[in-house]
């Protein structure tokens, strides 16, 4: 089912007609990057934000209407020296638990892990406010996209739960090289305490390497088994049997009382636990290693960074080029992962490879293209969990706090997703358990706006005293793609009809801020909730 199939057939709940007309197919797109050429129109301006942030507000998509593709998105994006967000006080982010499953006491177990579930919510409130907060800028959507990529799982192994304070320096550490050079994003991430934790590193020494990160950081973060396009083999198990030895040695100080020669939560290299025998990975030799090699600054540079990572981006270049272009692809244009657009991803991977590996100029490129704005990928995107209920708070100004509830039970539970896979996305967004809850969720957050928040929500349209004009305004603002005369016929009568007023009294009466005014605005809005196109970015 593809997204007109979507709009045509599931509307629990809802009265509601598809559009009517032929929309572009997207067999019938622009086949290119080239850079989109002339000012944005305000529904182009709304589209690139819907897609590069948590859904913009009618003041956000003013900023940008008029520049150019380009201007428009080095704005959201900006350089990569945003101030980041400082951690909040609380005493989990800098004082480490015991490990509870070693305290020998049930009860105190228990005791332990309840604190550390309530800083794991504390965490994800954090950073659900960081996204709410968040005005023109791409910071935390860029965040929560390498997250759904190099996943980690809060818990994992069945009984353990990995500390907060080392999911929030991962967060951190996600949100610092959002836009940088994926070889160091690869470098950082897996010498990230979370990461160690979660695919075994910790654990892995001279007698037994575990082999679950190599194999993962090959198949699920940088390259694949095969090819994107070709299909062609990446790696062999041999490759992944010597990578490991290679990665042997690496801690993290996760509980009280362990050593923490760095600090707790921070990494360091145990060289009693490195393999130190030279190193056979895809078919070049990382040199073995002596006594006074065996550091940790040594084996981080010469078997991490110039052995493994270099080894692999050097033979696999293009092959992780495609790869990390279809993860963008996939997840900022269009989701079906049976669409792929072989041109568009050859094209990107080529700027991966120009660029020496940046993936910022991957997000300017593709961003700014014909392709992107192309008709046939507007509103194409279902929207995830944290687009669907920060999105509406952004819009209606209001802060809703049951946001992380609402994100866990749409099924997208933050930094725990259902396996190192990520989520499935695209259309397993909707159900006929979540549509309900969407729904749900969404009404809640449309009753928090008061009627002074809807009245400044109307007031920010241009020509909004006039009843035609008001309601072309909202629904453009609120359904991503046009939708007919017949549908902005009911919706004009059903706020009229809200109302009790004559159309030739709604501008006066809004004016005067007529509370029966707010009520049908709230009803107007509450209708398009329930409207399939509204799941739609």
């Amino acid at each position: 089912m593809d997204r007109r199939d979507f709009i045509t057939s599931f509307s629990p709940g809802a009265a509601f007609k598809a559009p009517q007309g032929s929309p572009k197919k997207r067999g019938d797109m622009i086949q290119s990057l080239d850079e989109q050429a002339g000012p944005l129109s305000r529904r182009q301006a709304a589209h690139l934000l819907r897609r590069l942030t948590f859904v913009p507000t009618p003041e956000e998509i003013d900023t940008i209407t008029g520049k150019t593709a380009r201007e428009a998105v080095e704005m959201i994006l900006g350089d990569g020296s945003q101030a980041m967000p400082e951690f909040p006080e609380k005493s989990w982010v800098t004082t480490p638990e015991e490990n509870p499953l070693t305290t020998g006491s049930v009860d105190i177990r228990f005791e332990i892990e309840g604190r550390i579930k309530t800083a794991y919510k504390e965490f994800i409130d954090w950073w659900i406010g960081l996204m709410r907060q968040e005005g023109l800028s791409s910071m935390e959507k860029l965040t929560l996209f390498w997250s759904t990529i190099w996943t980690i799982e809060f818990t994992y192994d069945t009984l353990a739960l990995l500390p907060p304070g080392l999911l929030i320096r991962n967060n951190q550490t996600l949100r610092q090289l959002r836009m940088g050079n994926y070889k160091e994003i690869a470098e950082a991430i897996t010498l990230d305490g979370a990461m160690l934790m979660y695919q075994s590193l910790f654990y892995s020494n001279r007698n037994i390497a575990n082999e679950n990160y190599m194999r993962e950081m090959m198949e699920l973060f940088t390259m694949g088994t095969g090819d994107v396009l070709t299909g062609d083999r990446n790696y062999t198990e041999g490759d992944i049997r010597e990578g490991t030895k290679a990665l042997t040695g690496w801690r993290t100080a996760a509980y009280y009382g362990e050593p923490h020669p760095n600090g707790y939560f921070e990494t360091y290299f145990s060289p009693n636990d490195h393999i130190i025998e030279a190193k056979s990975y895809m078919g070049e030799t990382i040199p073995p290693r002596y006594e006074m090699s065996n550091t940790e600054d040594l084996v981080r540079k010469e078997e991490l960074r110039e052995g493994i990572i270099d080894i692999m981006f050097r033979n696999r270049e293009r092959s992780i080029g495609r790869f990390i272009a279809n993860k963008m692809y996939r997840y900022f244009v269009y989701s079906n992962p049976d669409a792929i657009d072989a041109d568009i991803i050859d094209e990107l991977a080529d700027v991966f490879i120009h660029n020496e590996h940046d993936v910022r100029p991957m997000f300017v490129k593709l961003f700014a293209s014909q392709h992107f704005f192309d008709e046939a990928n507007m509103g194409i995107q279902f929207k995830r969990p944290p687009e669907f209920i920060i999105g509406l708070q952004k819009m209606l100004n209001v802060e809703y706090s049951e946001s992380r509830q609402a994100i866990f039970d749409l099924e997208q539970v933050l930094y725990d997703p259902p396996n190192v896979g990520s989520w499935k996305g695209y259309r397993t967004w909707i159900s006929t358990t979540t549509f309900p809850l969407r729904a749900k969720y969404a009404g809640e957050i449309i009753d928090l706006a008061g009627n002074d928040k809807i009245f400044a929500l109307a007031n920010k349209f241009p020509g909004s005293d006039n009843i035609d004009t008001f309601v072309s305004s909202i629904t453009e603002y609120f359904l991503p793609n046009p939708i007919d005369a017949t549908r902005t016929a009911r919706y004009k009568a059903l706020i009229l009809e809200k109302s009790g007023i004559d159309e030739s009294a709604w501008g006066a009466e809004l004016a005067a801020e007529n509370e029966a005014v707010a009520t049908a605005i709230r009803e107007l809005i509450h209708s398009f909730i329930t409207s399939p196109d509204f799941q739609l970015i």
